[in-house]
């Protein structure tokens, strides 16, 4: 057993919270500048593009990542190099094999899609799927170990590749193949600094306590634990992107798809930035489970949603309630039909983040296949409630069946949350949270003709917060509890 030298706890929260606001600047620029310098048009080309890679990515990546985080986390830091091994070996034969269909595919998707132009870009992101399927081996591994800064390091990497290879190969006169080209450099420059990164780690493992090999079990539940979280994560991608994909299909007219994809990006950065949470709560989870018991790990989960539905709640309203503003400021004129449409999908990311949050843990707890009967089984209720809304109401029918579908599946986890570990939440918490956005949203909405944006987001915070306050939801003790976290020294034992 070993246990890892003492830090700041907040060091952890940081070095995620600094990979993750990279990861939505990252692509709130590419999004922005795409969408200002190609035009609605050309841009709705990128943006389905841009949607299939996101699909590949969390295809390619969610099974062997929480797979691989899991199992390091629960063993000791020498056998980190070992895992690693063989879980390339298991995502050479995946990527090998989604590599082949997803060519297959692509003819037919352009022919579903309605645009037969897509087939070329498509069959270029093809590389997104080798490419991510071994940077996120190394990544995960980084993360199990809880060497959260050496995967931050890789993650604000492949970001500012993401941007400066997108934009750059645009302005230079390649259009849509630069912006898709831009992107295959991202995982291609993650993908070795992880290796390096992972590398360096190894040697120092090898000279303190040599080389240890897997037994049976351990391969066997990398493999058990990993099938239903690939599962998992094909029906966690279809929902953030069937919706798009529909626009593209059922509405004739050549801007929707572009309009739609501003607003879709733009709501997305709540997702992103709660993966935050991600990635600290399910090793952690994972390694408290197994070392102190269901108990234990109960109490953490508690102490934590909570913060993040205060967040989270927040920033849906904030953005909701400054949806026009926010559009005119990021995209062009011709965008300005994407305002309704992201006013919903402020709050379908805002579940949208919780419903994946709350499966994590779900996964985290051993009971993968739960969380991917939610996933999938959310995927036909939002395809019909789509098909049903959007040729009625558009592009913001689209946006308030991902909503709607989102909310139900929020409370589908956290009712099957409450099977595995009681109540994650107070019901009166969830009250007082509610109560305080609503309170704050009102003001925004009535003070919103006269006053500027800026002004009625630091007063709709002011009265959010206040509200937490006087309805006794935040306390003193919270506040030394966050401080005790962000500032305090304490032991992290990473391995025992």
């Amino acid at each position: 057993m070993m246990v890892d030298k003492p830090r700041r706890a907040g060091r952890d929260v940081a070095y995620q919270a600094a990979a993750k606001a990279s990861f939505v600047a990252g692509g709130y620029a590419v999004h922005l500048g795409l969408g200002r310098y190609l035009g609605p048009a050309a841009y709705g080309t990128v943006g389905i593009v841009l949607s299939v890679t996101g699909i590949l990515r969390i295809f390619v990546m969610n099974g062997v990542r929480q797979a691989v985080s899991r199992l390091t986390a629960m063993s000791d830091v020498p056998t980190a190099s070992e895992i690693r091994r063989r879980a390339l070996q298991a995502q050479a034969i995946l990527v090998t094999v989604a590599t082949l269909i997803y060519l297959a595919l692509v003819s037919p998707i352009s022919q579903w899609l309605g645009d037969e132009t897509l087939a070329p870009y498509l069959r270029l992101a093809a590389l997104f799927i080798p490419l991510a399927g071994s940077y996120v081996v190394y990544l995960s591994s980084l993360n199990g170990l809880r060497e959260f800064g050496r995967q931050a390091t890789v993650i604000i990497l492949y970001n500012m590749v993401r941007v400066l290879g997108s934009l750059g190969l645009v302005m230079l006169g390649f259009h849509v193949y630069g912006a898709v080209t831009g992107l295959l450099l991202a995982p291609l420059a993650a993908l070795m600094a992880g290796w390096l990164l992972s590398r360096d780690l190894d040697r120092k493992a090898d000279r303190k306590q040599g080389r240890v090999a897997l037994d049976s079990f351990q391969i066997t539940d990398l493999i058990r634990f990993g099938a239903p979280v690939l599962l998992y994560a094909v029906g966690t991608s279809v929902l953030l992107n069937l919706d798009l994909f529909l626009v593209k299909r059922m509405l004739s007219t050549e801007t929707a798809a572009g309009i739609y994809a501003a607003g879709m990006a733009l709501s997305q950065g709540l997702y992103y930035m709660s993966q935050v949470f991600v990635e600290i709560l399910f090793p952690s989870v994972s390694a408290i489970l197994s070392r102190l018991g269901r108990k234990e790990v109960a109490t953490y989960i508690r102490r934590w949603l909570r913060w993040v539905i205060i967040v989270l709640f927040w920033g849906a309203m904030m953005l909701s309630s400054g949806a026009r503003e926010v559009i005119r400021w990021t995209y062009a004129r011709g965008y300005h039909e994407a305002v309704r449409p992201l006013t919903w999908l402020s709050w379908g990311m805002c579940f949208y983040a919780l419903f994946v949050i709350l499966t994590n843990i779900i996964i985290a707890l051993g009971k993968p296949w739960g969380a991917t009967a939610l996933a999938l089984g959310l995927v036909p209720l939002s395809a019909t409630l789509n098909a049903f809304l959007i040729p009625r109401f558009n592009l913001t029918g689209a946006a308030a069946a991902t909503t709607g579908t989102l909310l139900l599946g929020t409370v589908g986890a956290f009712l099957r949350l409450t099977t595995l570990v009681g109540h994650p939440l107070e019901v009166l918490t969830l009250v007082r949270i509610a109560t305080a956005t609503l309170v704050a949203g009102a003001l925004s909405i009535l003070s919103n003709p006269y006053s500027n944006t800026l002004g009625q987001w630091l007063a709709s915070t002011l009265v959010y917060f206040f509200v937490l306050v006087v309805s006794r939801e935040l306390t003193p003790s919270d506040w030394f509890a966050v401080k005790r976290q962000l500032f305090a020294r304490q032991p992290r034992e990473a391995r025992q």
